[in-house]
């Protein structure tokens, strides 16, 4: 039978429509086989920028434990040679990974090599990637979280608002609206359990969320982060936040002593707030001998504290919540590394606490806290604690207590 016109422009058709759906078809798998591909490319380098990460963390424990072998009478000295870092610090920024470690001796003014394994190094440049390095030592700062207890809860309030009370830093306040002592309050009333306000006790401290028309009220509890701060009234404003928080942490969380301002590593500019007179500024000549002192030797026990405030204030005697608040080394730090691979990005943060011993003089492997006590205390036994303000006890090896740690 002969095939008409008709059918063979109805088999065209069909024909045609077929191959459009086979050709849908197959560009859709080799759509689905590309995305596949990528993705699992982008797994890989997930992984890889974790593995680089984790990689610079075992990196800054070994910082770390050079930085703890160093004697306290030499601090001041790798301080000063490291440009005002402390020897945990002097990588920061740096990356570090395949060919990049053979130029850190040179970014750091220190023999790097000299100092590691030579597995270690070779385990650095295989890393695929690499990774970055921020390490901040988190008793160099006031840490919020001591409102939490009563008895700490007033020492905290003097020396925030000390730190708020500087003539520049008064005049930001007070054109955003604050006075210093306002904004200490709202700090402390955010964190403690009571719900009075510590300028107005007969006052709920609430009110101040109300009038900054802030839809929650206060917490009463420990904050968990930096970035909880910004619920407080003040530290919603970005640049009361940005001002301030270099000067403030929230580690550790449940602080269970006072003692937690290392005066050997806060920085200068809050010191000098701190020491400074009741309305006014410490005066600059004073305040330079303080700093050539500091550079050339750190405090290692609380008569150094007392000639130090001598020295910047010219009288006798610290600040009452200087001196209830001061320890001569820190424990807790945290530290951020950032780990690349491919342009994938990967930061591991992590928050630790240095203070935990493992004595092995005695053959026991039980770790125990370090009480932390303020410089030349004397403890429970009666005896005078050590001037580095940690445990005593030959044959000590500082352990980590891992405090926070997060991937992001």
């Amino acid at each position: 039978m002969a095939i008409t016109s008709k059918q063979q422009g109805f088999a065209l058709i069909i024909v045609l429509s077929l191959s459009v759906v086979l050709i849908t078809v197959l560009s859709e798998i080799m759509f689905q086989t590309e995305i596949e591909s990528r993705a699992s490319v982008g797994e890989r380098n997930r992984i890889n920028a974790e593995s680089a990460a984790i990689s610079g963390a075992q990196f800054a424990n070994m910082l770390f434990v050079i930085d703890a072998s160093i004697p306290a009478q030499f601090k001041g000295q790798v301080e000063t040679m490291l440009g005002g870092k402390q020897i945990f610090q002097m990588l920061d920024d740096v990356p570090i990974g395949s060919e990049a470690l053979d130029s850190i001796k040179d970014l750091s003014k220190v023999n790097l090599n000299s100092l590691l394994d030579g597995g270690l190094l070779e385990g650095i440049r295989a890393i695929p990637g690499n990774f970055v390095l921020k390490t901040t030592d988190e008793n160099a700062k006031l840490n919020i979280n001591l409102a939490i207890r009563q008895d700490m809860a007033g020492w905290l309030f003097q020396a925030l608002k000390k730190l708020f009370s500087t003539p520049r830093e008064k005049q930001f306040l007070e054109e955003k609206g604050y006075k210093p002592e306002r904004l200490a309050a709202n700090l402390i009333d955010y964190v403690d359990p009571g719900d009075r306000d510590t300028l107005e006790p007969g006052a709920d401290e609430n009110l101040q969320y109300e009038q900054a028309k802030l839809p929650h009220k206060a917490k009463n509890g420990p904050l968990q982060s930096m970035e909880e701060l910004r619920r407080v009234p003040g530290f919603n404003d970005d640049e009361i936040y940005n001002l301030f928080t270099p000067y403030l942490t929230v580690w550790p969380t449940n602080p269970t002593s006072a003692y937690s301002l290392n005066v050997n590593s806060v920085p200068t500019e809050a010191m000098a707030a701190f020491l400074s007179p009741e309305n006014g500024e410490i005066s600059q000549e004073n305040f330079d001998k303080y700093e050539d002192g500091r550079a050339k030797k750190q405090a290692e026990d609380i008569k150094d504290v007392n000639e130090a405030c001598t020295i910047a204030t010219g009288t006798n005697k610290c600040p009452d919540f200087l001196a209830n608040m001061a320890v001569t080394k820190s424990t807790i730090f945290k530290v951020e590394i950032e780990g690349v691979s491919a342009g994938i990005s990967r930061t591991l943060t992590y928050v630790f606490d240095r203070g935990v011993k493992l004595n092995s003089s005695g053959g026991g492997t039980k770790p125990t806290p370090s009480a932390n006590p303020p410089a030349g205390s004397t403890g429970s036994t009666g005896g005078t604690g050590p001037k580095d303000g940690t445990n005593g006890g030959g044959g000590s090896a500082p352990q980590f207590k891992v405090l926070y740690k997060q991937f992001r």
